[in-house]
This record gives C-alpha cells, structure tokens and sequence, in this order.
C-alpha cells in the first residue's frame, strides 16, 4: 500500500464485483477513515439464509474484495507462529474458528507449516488480536469465479456462491459494534456445510 493513497481496494483475478461495489468501498473508505476501531470494507458475504441487514460490523477480515487503510494494515503481523500462540493465550481459537463453525486454526497451523501460503489467514487473526471490526454487507456484492477449482486456495465447489445484489448498499449510521447474531448466522453457515 502507498502512502500516496493510504487506503486499497482489493480485488483478485477470479471475483466477479456488483455495479455498486466499488462506490460502496469508496464510500465506506472516506466514511470510515479516520475511525481506528475499524480495519476494512468487505464486499463477500456468505449465501445466509433468511433476511440480514444492509450493514453489519464483525470482529473480523474476509478477502474476497475488501478495502483497508494503512493505519489498519499497520496491525497486519506476517508472523504465524506468534499469531497461533497469541490467539491462543488469549482464549480466542474458538472465537477464531467461529465457535467451531470452521477450522480457520488448521488453516493458520497449515500456513505455519508451509502447507498454503495464505497472507489472509495472517490478516484475519491480526484484526480479531487487535479487537479490530470490519464493514460487511448483509448481501454479497462479490461472487468467486475461482470455486470452480481453478482457484489457488480452493477446491470446486458451490457453496459459496451468492446472488450479487445489484442495487446499492445504503451507508446508513449503524452501531460500531460487533454483530453477534451474525456471527452466530455465519457459524450455523458454516457449521451447515461441515455437517455438523
């Protein structure tokens, strides 16, 4: 990231992006920018059952289409050992695994191992240490393409296909607090998928 910009858009080769995605990053990057309890914008969200709303902060990172400030990547920690040991001691590897909704502690052990080289792995654990929250849409305005099996860090699958919202995502006041019915809907989410 430039100190030119100070803030990034991210967006990989295989993410097909809703009309409004980069105006709603934008728009949240210049609402949210001088506000230090946040780390980024995401444009994925998962296909939850059910109604969600517009807007909704969690403790947490995604990468699939996102948008951050330097002073939020400043937190960004490349160490995995000392990331596993840190979430650990903290108490948080159930919070990090969504309550046992997924094995994002394995994806961490694998990427300390040599066994992916996933950065948003590191990422997602530098924002949950930093008590640090992060902007979702309550419909997805990203679909991956690279769930085909085409992807680097994925296999073919469908369940994580969206329906991109194709109208605007109205930048309404909201409370800057983490979601707990969220994360719950994501957990069952996941959670679903396992089979468990």
């Amino acid at each position: 990231m430039t100190a030119a910009y100070g803030r990034v858009i991210v967006v990989e080769d295989d993410l097909v992006v809703a009309p409004h995605f980069l105006r709603f990053m934008n728009d949240s990057l210049v609402r949210y920018a001088d506000d230090t309890r946040i780390a980024s914008v995401n444009g994925y969200m998962y296909p939850l059952p059910g109604a969600a709303p517009d807007l909704f902060f969690l403790r947490d990172a995604d990468c699939w289409g996102w948008a951050t400030w330097k002073r939020a990547w400043d937190v960004f920690d490349a160490d995995g050992p000392r990331l596993l040991q840190e979430l650990q001691v903290r108490g948080l590897a159930s919070f990090f695994d969504f309550d046992g909704g997924y094995p994002y502690m394995d994806m961490l052990r694998d990427q300390i191992a040599g066994r992916n080289n996933s950065w948003a792995i590191r990422w997602r654990a530098s924002v949950i240490l930093a008590d640090m929250l992060s902007l979702f849409p309550g419909q997805s305005l990203v679909h991956n393409i690279g769930m085909d099996g085409s992807g680097e860090h994925c296999s073919a699958s469908t369940v994580y296909d969206t329906h991109i919202r194709m109208t605007p995502v109205p930048l309404t006041d909201i409370a800057v607090e983490h979601s707990p019915k969220m994360f719950q809907l994501i957990r069952d989410f996941h959670r679903h998928q396992r089979g468990i």
